[in-house]
C-alpha cells in the first residue's frame, strides 16, 4: 500500500517542478536600458510627446521614430531619448564633457554624437576631456557588420583607439547637367579630372551662348583651402602656431592663380554678400552646366552626375570630408547595449539605417551599395572616397580672420600676377600678427 502512495507523491512533485519550470521561463526578460540624446533649440518642458515632436528638426524627429521602431523590435535593449538643448544649429562641439552631456535627472548619456563640426573638432574634443569616450575597437572588430573603409573608419580614431563611429560622410562634390553635356557634346567628367578641365568645361558651356557654365560658391580664402586639401595641404600649420610658409605656400600661389584666371572665363562675384538668387537657382532651373551648391530632391526632374571636386595636376589627391558618428561614454552601465544599437543603426542594412543616412554619403560599403540601387553614383562616390579620405582639419584660420585680413586677399585678387608671390607673403604675415595679437590678449 506505501508504494502506490510514493509513486503519487513523486509524480506531485515532478509536475511542480515542470509548472515551475514553464513559468520561470516565461517570466519576461528585463531589458537592458540606455539613454540617447535627442537635441532642441528649446527647453522641453511639456510632457506630450507628439507635440514635442512636431516642434523638432525634422532629422532629430527621424530619430525618435527609429528608436521607437527599434524598442518594437527588440527583446534586450530599450532605448530611451532624453532631450539637450543646444544653440540654434550648434551642437557640445569643443563644450563636450561628462558633466553636461547628462539628462535632466542628471543620468549620463550612454551614447554620444557628433555632427560635423563637432566630429570636425575630434581631437580637440578628447585631448580636452580625456576618457570621456569607450574603445569600440574589439567591438567593431568582433561585429559581422565591420564593414567602414578603413580611410573612413580612421576618422573616428584617437590616441589609436575607436571612439566614433562614423556614422554619414559630408565632402564637396561637383553636379553637372548630363543634358547640357549630351547637346554640348562635352564627355562628363570623371573622378580624374582636374581644376584646369573644370575651367575648360566650365567656359565651354558659357561660349555656346545658352547656358551660364559654373558657379563657385566660395569666397576666395575657403577656395583656396579647399584645393590645398584636396592635395594634402593647409593654409595653416596643423598646430595652428602659424600661416607663413602655408597661406604663402607655392601651392596656395598657384591656387589663387588658377582662381585668377577661372574668373576671366567664368566672371562671378567673388563676395559672399553680392551673391544672388539666380546664383543659387540656375542650376536648378537648368540653366547652368555645373555647380558645386546642388542638393538632389525628389521634385527636381533634372537629369545630373556627381563627381568629386577636381583634383590639383600632379599632386596627390586626398579627399577631406566631415563626418558625423557616434560613440559610447565611459560611464555607460549598458555598453554593448548602446553597442548593440550603434550597429543596427549605423553599421547594418535595414529600413532605419537606410532613412537615417538618405541624402548623404553612409560610412557603411553595404548601406551604400544598397542606396546605389536607387540612387546614381552613390557606390562610385563611396569608392573614390574610400581611396583618400581624410578627416577635415582644424580651420585655424577662421580664429582669426577678419575684414581687414579679408580686404588685404580681396586686393591680391586684383594684383598685377607678378606681384602676387610677394602680397600672399605679406598676407600670411598679417595673419600670424593677428594670431600674436588675440594671443597675448587671452593671457
Amino acid at each position: 500500500m506505501k508504494k502506490p502512495l510514493l509513486v503519487l507523491i513523486t509524480g506531485a512533485l515532478m509536475l511542480l517542478f515542470l509548472t515551475t519550470s514553464c513559468t520561470m521561463k516565461k517570466k519576461p526578460q528585463e531589458k537592458a536600458v540606455i539613454h540617447f540624446p535627442i537635441t532642441t533649440e528649446y527647453e522641453v518642458k511639456e510632457t506630450n510627446l507628439q507635440s514635442i515632436k512636431d516642434n523638432l528638426d525634422p532629422r532629430e524627429k527621424l530619430l525618435m521614430d527609429i528608436v521607437e521602431h527599434f524598442n518594437s523590435i527588440q527583446d534586450e535593449v530599450e532605448v530611451k531619448t532624453d532631450f539637450i538643448t543646444v544653440t540654434s544649429g550648434g551642437w557640445p562641439g569643443s563644450e563636450l564633457d561628462l558633466d553636461s552631456y547628462k539628462n535632466k535627472e542628471g543620468t549620463p548619456f550612454d551614447i554620444y554624437r557628433f555632427n560635423s563640426y563637432a566630429a570636425f573638432d575630434f581631437d580637440d574634443v578628447l585631448n580636452k576631456n580625456p576618457g570621456i569616450l569607450l574603445d569600440m575597437s574589439s567591438m567593431y572588430n568582433s561585429s559581422a557588420h565591420a564593414t567602414i573603409a578603413q580611410t573612413i573608419l580612421q576618422g573616428g580614431m584617437h590616441d589609436d583607439k575607436l571612439l566614433m563611429i562614423p556614422a554619414t560622410i559630408n565632402f564637396n562634390t561637383m553636379t553637372y547637367n548630363k543634358q547640357i553635356f549630351d547637346e554640348l557634346n562635352i564627355p562628363y567628367p570623371d573622378s580624374d579630372w582636374t581644376w584646369e578641365q573644370f575651367s575648360e568645361i566650365a567656359s565651354h558651356i558659357r561660349a555656346s551662348g545658352s547656358y551660364r557654365g559654373s558657379f563657385l560658391p566660395f569666397e576666395p580664402i575657403d577656395l583656396i583651402r579647399l584645393i590645398l586639401n584636396i592635395s594634402g595641404n593647409d593654409i595653416f600649420a596643423s598646430d595652428g602656431s602659424t600661416a607663413i610658409g602655408y597661406l604663402d605656400s607655392e601651392a596656395a600661389i598657384k591656387a589663387i592663380r588658377w582662381f585668377r584666371f577661372y574668373l576671366v572665363a567664368n566672371p562671378q562675384s567673388t563676395r559672399y554678400e553680392d551673391w544672388t538668387e539666380s546664383d543659387s537657382t540656375a542650376f536648378e532651373e537648368g540653366k547652368m552646366g555645373i555647380a558645386s551648391h546642388y542638393s538632389r530632391n525628389e521634385s527636381n526632374k533634372l537629369k545630373t552626375g556627381t563627381v568629386p571636386m577636381p583634383r590639383v595636376a600632379g599632386q596627390p589627391n586626398t579627399i577631406p570630408v566631415y563626418m558625423t558618428g557616434m560613440g559610447i561614454s565611459s560611464q555607460s552601465l549598458q555598453p554593448q547595449a548602446a553597442w548593440k544599437f550603434i550597429e543596427y543603426l549605423l553599421l547594418s542594412v535595414n529600413k532605419d539605417s537606410l532613412n537615417y543616412a538618405y541624402g548623404l554619403l553612409p560610412a557603411s560599403e553595404p548601406l551604400a551599395q544598397e542606396m546605389g540601387k536607387t540612387e546614381e553614383d552613390m557606390t562610385n562616390l563611396y569608392g573614390f572616397v574610400a581611396n583618400g579620405a581624410c578627416r577635415v582639419k582644424p580651420y585655424w584660420l577662421e580664429r582669426v580672420w577678419n575684414n581687414q585680413l579679408k580686404a588685404q586677399l580681396d586686393e591680391i585678387m586684383s594684383a598685377d600676377d607678378s606681384e602676387v608671390p610677394d602680397l600672399m607673403h605679406k598676407l600670411a604675415e598679417a595673419v600670424d600678427k593677428e594670431l600674436k595679437r588675440q594671443q597675448s590678449s587671452q593671457q
